[in-house]
């Protein structure tokens, strides 16, 4: 009975595979992408690398993506204007950012971070520009990742 049944398994598996070769395209059809604003289909094949692209298709890829964000084209409107660099750090912010950096220093020479430590780091991160408030945040947590701060405050730590 075991045997019949490994028979009749197995010979199911073969007629299933024998049909999906016969039923199964002889080629595969190549991918279709249909190129936006000129109506010419681009036939590329499944798998393709960019890196096998001809001069011709990287010319064109190239005057596509130039007319796609040229100024009035619809994509253009995606793109984010160029923002104007900060301004210069006023004196109260530097005074600020030395005494966070002092404080962040001496706390991680001494290895612990208070909850004084997190009240005046938390007056302090107000004040600093947000690239020196990332930057300090940064180290903070390196120190405390690496085990060099231990973090010894009853709420957040800063």
């Amino acid at each position: 009975m075991r045997a019949y049944l490994l028979g009749a398994a197995a010979l199911a598996i073969g007629v299933g595979f024998a049909i999906g070769r016969v039923t199964a395209p002889s080629s595969p059809e190549p991918a279709t992408v249909s190129v936006v604003e000129r109506g010419a289909p681009a036939v590329i094949a499944p798998g393709t690398c960019v890196a096998h692209l001809g001069d011709d298709d990287l010319r064109r890829l190239r005057d596509e993506v130039v007319a796609a964000i040229a100024p009035g084209s619809p994509a253009a409107a995606i793109v984010p204007p160029a923002e104007d660099p900060p301004p210069p750090p006023t004196p109260e912010q530097l005074a600020a950012e030395d005494a966070s950096a002092r404080l962040l220093d001496t706390a991680i020479a001494a290895g612990r971070w208070t909850d004084a430590d997190a009240a005046a780091l938390r007056g302090q991160l107000g004040t600093v520009p947000d690239a020196t408030r990332i930057a300090m945040l940064q180290r903070m947590a390196v120190a405390i990742n690496s085990g060099r701060l231990h973090v010894d405050t009853t709420g957040a730590p800063f």
